[in-house]
């Protein structure tokens, strides 16, 4: 497996600006980007921009999809929205229910990729960026969810997918509150929710929400390992969706959806067939400076890279106080990247305050009520099969979950299940 990661500092050019990422020493054949809003190339904090944040998938040029939410910073009165689009794999929306920016996929290269400025972005911000190539990765697909009326399984469409459970398959996923038609944004919560699985009893979630139109601002988040999939009740602080892994099939994959409340409401997936992958969520003590969690014996000959998540906060099942969202990246010791954002529950009815914050020598990043950063994690082993988190600032809190999905090259020759994986680091939501 190939895998890099990468910034792109997006600019609020005409349409038709392109970015154009290359030197990789592979042609990306899946594509993961995340935002929060922030413009920054060096590390950096601030409490003086809106939240604008979304994950994107790509595989082509006419394979993409993107989630975007919104929550205006300083607002009396919260003005969010959201929505999902299968036209481009960057895009921002207003509280007014359109999409106001759009980037896509303007071609591959044999070293890179470039994007294209489809509608002119609001405001300046920074663009994290995950790709994966390499022999070992044979088939990608990228998809819509919508959310069913019943509880019950559900099958979604996963080219070159087995019903063996070996390791050599993922989802990725993110959702949003909208239920309005796919290109069409919604004057409704910031709700959204990223997650991954790679099987049964690998999984992990992060999801945050503030309720649209309210004076005294009501903000809710959650973490878990128990799900792959799981969105706040509109104007409410309890789960109102919940999905989680059920099986893989021939070209598909099952989840399961316990609660369901909205109908329709939209979420994209990416399927990735080939190589190793291993989701699960860790504790860690993030209140203790240099506090650590390790994962050992994952299912791979050579780990390439993981992706993160987390709220800063323990595990739990119900949403919580503060939507707090931190994503991150790490293919080394030396190599890691992160961004965070805050908005934060029960202000004032005079402001809705919100945090972001940009690191580029860490893995999650938090900020609190004062629009600092409060908590910093970082990789302290890399190694062959293993790796494990350190806690680089303390100020989080007990029993910290920590979301990540670990991947790498394929262990030839050997299937093992994925249940005897570190049953004891799960912690089920």
């Amino acid at each position: 497996m190939d895998f890099a990661h990468g910034a792109i500092q997006l600019t609020t050019g005409a349409i038709g600006t392109t970015f154009v990422v290359s030197g990789l020493s592979f042609q990306p054949k899946a594509i993961r980007f995340y935002w929060t809003g922030i413009d920054s190339a060096t590390d950096a904090v601030t409490g003086a921009v809106n939240e604008r944040r979304g994950v994107g998938f790509a595989s082509s040029t006419s394979s993409r999809r993107t989630i975007a939410s919104f929550s205006q910073d300083t607002a009396g009165t919260s003005n969010c929205g959201g929505g999902a689009a299968n036209d481009c794999c960057v895009a921002t929306t207003d509280g007014a229910g359109a999409f106001d920016g759009k980037v896509d996929i303007d071609s591959f290269a044999s070293d890179g990729f470039t994007l294209i400025v489809d509608d002119v972005l609001p405001a300046a911000m920074t663009l994290f960026w995950e790709g994966w190539g390499g022999a070992d990765i044979t088939n990608v697909t990228i998809g819509d969810i919508a959310e069913p009326a019943a509880t019950g399984t559900q099958n979604y469409t996963a080219t070159g997918f087995t019903s063996t459970d070996n390791n050599s398959q993922v989802v990725m996923l993110a959702g949003c509150q909208s239920t309005a038609a796919v290109n069409t944004a919604a004057a409704t919560d910031s709700g959204f929710f990223t997650g991954f699985t790679s099987g049964s009893g690998e999984q992990c979630v992060v999801s945050g929400n503030s309720d649209d139109a309210s004076t005294a601002m009501d903000t809710d988040g959650v973490a878990s390992g128990g799900r792959c999939l799981t969105m706040c009740a509109l104007a409410g602080g309890t789960e109102g969706s919940r999905a989680a892994f059920s099986a893989w099939g021939t070209d598909l994959f099952t989840l399961n959806w316990t609660t369901v409340l909205t109908t329709n409401r939209r979420s994209i997936y990416m399927a990735i067939k080939g190589g190793a992958w291993q989701a699960g969520d860790l504790a860690i003590e993030g209140q203790t400076l240099n506090a650590t969690s390790a994962i050992s014996s994952l299912s791979m000959s050579q780990l390439r890279g993981i992706c993160f998540l987390g709220n800063m906060a323990a595990a739990n099942s119900s949403f919580g106080a503060h939507d707090r969202i931190s994503l991150g990246t790490a293919t080394g010791t030396g190599s890691r990247r992160a961004m965070g954002q805050m908005d934060e529950n029960a202000t004032a009815s005079s402001a809705c305050e919100i945090g972001t914050a940009v690191e580029y020598d860490q893995i999650l990043v938090y900020t609190g009520t004062s629009d600092t950063v409060i908590t910093r994690h970082d990789v302290s082993v890399f190694g062959t099969n293993n790796f494990t988190v350190i806690v680089d600032t303390a100020g989080g809190v007990t029993n910290e979950c920590i979301g990540y999905l670990a991947f790498g090259d394929a262990v030839a020759g050997i299937s093992i299940p994925i249940a005897a994986y570190h049953y004891n680091h799960h912690l089920k939501g």
